[in-house]
């Protein structure tokens, strides 16, 4: 995800080789921030573009297309590829490579899934689900009564959004009271056995809330922050050996995924490395 990948030392990277790819079609961005709708319909792959994040961890698969690239020539790559959530369910995988990626192929189209991105995406929506149910709208809370009151320092705004969005934040299990000279906190929410006790989670949901006008779809950001951790830490990492059963199963849960072309925290789970449709008309000219 958007941490560490990474079970062994990472190999030394150069400012040199991260300036050398953005002309490589690999960029599936904006794909996690589609709606659940728009996640259904098609992904077009498009080239890297400035304000694109980079991630560090992308580098591995970054140099195997360059390697690609000066091999075969960077016209063996079809820009105008689309990739959809039901061309996954029919991946042909081929086998795991340097421990890292997956080489699968669909139709022409050889391809590189990252293993720790797209288990990663897998565990996150095994947690989302339990969470938040498959329909995205349960919360399945812990509530935590504090042993003591927390007392809280809010200024005069923020005293009138705790009011304004009471209903909202005690069904989220915050609960405190009357707002007099001193606010007290009595309870707050658990999630995944991480208590939400500190003031500034209850502050910064109290500006998302304001900030979206009080959308009763709007989630904490600390829960899915704790969400993206707990996914992050436990999915299988750059250095784990895969079989091929393994790596089939991680595609096939991959494809069930709402948001399959991404992280958790946004890095592409799947590179377009090779067209070997038009590799074969190079070699094999009519």
């Amino acid at each position: 995800g958007g941490g560490e990948p990474y079970r062994r030392e990472r190999p030394e990277r150069t400012e040199a080789s991260i300036r050398n790819f953005p002309s490589c079609p690999t960029s599936l961005s904006g794909a996690n921030a589609l709606s659940h709708e728009n996640e259904k319909r098609l992904h077009p792959l498009s080239q890297t573009r400035p304000g694109v994040p980079f991630y560090p961890s992308q580098q591995p698969i970054l140099e195997l297309m360059d390697n690609v690239r000066r091999g075969f020539g960077s016209g063996l790559f079809k820009t105008d590829f689309t990739l959809t959530k039901e061309m996954l369910k029919s991946v042909e995988v081929i086998n795991q490579m340097d421990q890292k990626f997956l080489l699968c192929k669909i139709g022409d189209i050889l391809l590189a899934v990252d293993q720790h991105a797209a288990d990663e995406r897998v565990r996150y929506e095994k947690l989302e689900d339990q969470i938040f149910g498959e329909c995205g709208q349960k919360r399945n809370l812990q509530v935590e009564f504090l042993s003591h009151s927390i007392s809280l320092d809010m200024n005069e705004h923020e005293r009138y959004l705790l009011e304004r969005f009471r209903a909202c934040l005690e069904s989220w299990g915050w609960s405190f009271s009357d707002l007099q000279s001193n606010v007290s906190l009595f309870s707050v929410p658990k999630v995944m056995n991480v208590v939400l006790d500190h003031q500034d989670f209850l502050k910064q949901f109290l500006s998302e809330l304001e900030q979206s006008g009080g959308s009763r779809y709007l989630r904490p950001q600390k829960i899915t922050k704790i969400l993206q951790s707990k996914a992050c830490r436990s999915a299988i990492m750059f250095g784990d050996t895969l079989d091929l059963q393994q790596c089939e199963e991680l595609m096939k849960n991959l494809s069930n995924c709402r948001a399959p072309f991404t992280c958790c925290h946004g890095r592409p789970s799947v590179y377009p490395i090779l067209d070997l449709g038009a590799l074969m008309k190079s070699k094999y000219p009519p």
